[in-house]
């Protein structure tokens, strides 16, 4: 078919229009750019706050710092602990007057309530950070967090400490002894019956024992005592004895803070208002080395994952009382309490607290 000038014209603009001009090419590549260099910057956003909260995920060798504002966080023992796979806080804040749990997320910016937890103290979780646990109205209670209401599991001490909970599904918690003070025991995490693993010494005029912590093996454990003379006093304890191993003076019950042993080994404790470590030796069972400052202006809450990384409450100007709550209260001119002073505070997490350790 011979071709006229009006087609040859016509094929020319087809042909023109189906080649990109120099312009739209530059606008395709410039576009083409723009996406992968968001998509990349994305990739790299998601990994720095997944990566470290993933329990599997091995945390490398650099060192993260997150402050946290938690407003009506309330001072003293339990008051803040972070899920075994770092990913949750739960800490006890008052907020418009009533006390609860609120749970948040490192990589979250805000936090929930958690029903069920009114005038919760000594929080603590499961080892698969499902459960909470927590002391409530005089009773050991846990609580899923994925839904559902709290189970009261059994009576406990008006010592508002922290409990710890095994692998093997056995929680231990400060209980009532058989006659005066507390001691620790032990009830399986689905519930039944209480049997006292810790018994008060006389003859170091003990007063309490409190807050235990599981070692790696589930047999032994790391647990507090009150004495008159010494204050307080970190010991080993055994599931199959109740004999004691004293492991180091914490110091007086209005200045010191409960020690937490956290992974790969270490024991973490508070003097004058500084955080330090100290290795703990699973063979000897013992301490090892000396000990390692880790923060300063540390208050008397703090807690560990078990990959790597530490929360602790940064001291403000409100009263600071390690061993319970007793916060400032508003009364109105009847003498009725009318509401709690709380002061403006924060947390401090870690992420990989190991790479920081200095002599």
């Amino acid at each position: 078919m011979p071709v006229t000038a009006g087609t040859h014209e016509q094929q020319l603009k087809i042909e023109d229009n189906s080649k990109p001009t120099v312009e739209s090419e530059r606008r395709r590549r410039r576009a083409w750019l723009l996406l992968v260099g968001a998509l990349v910057l994305a990739l790299v956003t998601a990994l720095i706050f997944a990566a470290p909260y993933s329990s599997h995920a091995p945390l490398d060798a650099s060192q993260a710092r997150y402050e946290l504002s938690v407003p009506g966080i309330v001072p003293g023992l339990g008051s803040l602990s972070i899920s075994p796979d770092g990913q949750r806080v739960a800490y006890t804040a008052a907020v418009e007057g009533d006390r609860a749990v609120w749970i948040r997320r490192l990589g979250g910016v805000t936090a929930q309530q958690l029903p069920g937890t009114e005038n919760a103290v000594g929080l603590f979780w499961s080892p698969d950070s499902r459960y909470l646990g927590f002391i409530a109205d005089g009773k050991l209670k846990k609580i899923d967090l994925s839904g559902g209401p709290a189970q009261a599991l059994c009576d406990a001490s008006i010592v508002p400490a922290p409990g710890a909970w095994s692998r093997s599904g056995a929680i231990l918690f400060t209980a009532r002894g058989k006659s005066n003070g507390s001691v620790i025991g032990r009830i399986s995490a689905l519930g039944g019956e209480v049997r006292l693993v810790t018994a008060l010494d006389a003859s170091r005029k003990e007063v309490f024992h409190a807050a235990p912590q599981f070692l790696p093996d589930g047999h032994h454990f790391l647990y507090h005592s009150l004495n008159a003379s010494q204050g307080v006093t970190l010991y080993l304890g055994s599931l199959e004895s109740k004999s004691a191993k004293q492991l180091m003076t914490i110091g007086s019950l209005a200045t010191s803070s409960p020690a937490i042993y956290v992974a790969p080994g270490y024991v973490l404790f508070r003097r004058n208002r500084t955080l330090m470590a100290q290795a703990f030796d699973q063979q000897l069972m013992a301490l090892a080395g000396d000990p390692i400052l880790l923060a300063e202006n540390v208050a008397s809450v703090f807690s560990g994952s078990e990959n790597g990384v530490l929360v602790y409450r940064n001291r403000s100007s409100q009263q600071d009382e390690p061993w319970g709550s007793s916060p400032l209260v508003w009364f109105d001119r009847h003498g009725q309490p009318a509401s709690q002073v709380t002061a403006p505070a924060s947390i401090t997490a870690v992420v990989n607290w190991l790479a920081g350790l200095k002599k």
